[in-house]
């Protein structure tokens, strides 16, 4: 048995590049799987859905059963990573505080314990 090559970290970006592919994928995350809801719900041609829905397939971030579209696990670490970075996104003003307020180099804090740190100040 063969394995293909694993996506690159463009391959993956490439595949939710923009704002319709991102729906696109969070659309099959959330477990909208019919190609025709899909377009239906997006708004978007056969055109614009078959693009984008090719690039997530080609990065093993979902995978097409029986004209069901499912997301993989590969493509549920990718989802939840986009979660935190929205969550980060979200709470930017608070980590540039948090930056500006408590230089990590400044009070000896070790990467574990910025991690903790950045952890409380976005709850």
């Amino acid at each position: 048995m063969q394995f293909e090559e694993a996506p690159s970290t463009m391959q993956i970006l490439d595949a939710i590049r923009d704002t319709k592919s991102l729906n696109l994928f969070n659309a099959v995350s959330l477990e909208v799987n019919r190609a025709s809801d899909i377009m239906i719900k997006l708004s978007i041609t056969r055109k614009q859905f078959y693009s984008r829905i090719s690039k997530l397939l080609r990065a093993g971030m979902i995978k097409c059963v029986d004209g069901k579209y499912t997301i993989t696990a590969f493509g549920t670490v990718i989802y939840e990573i986009q979660l935190i970075l929205g969550v980060a996104i979200e709470n930017n003003s608070k980590l540039e505080n948090l930056d500006l307020n408590n230089s990590s180099n400044e009070i000896g804090m070790n990467s574990q314990e910025q991690v903790i740190t950045t952890k409380f100040v976005i709850k």
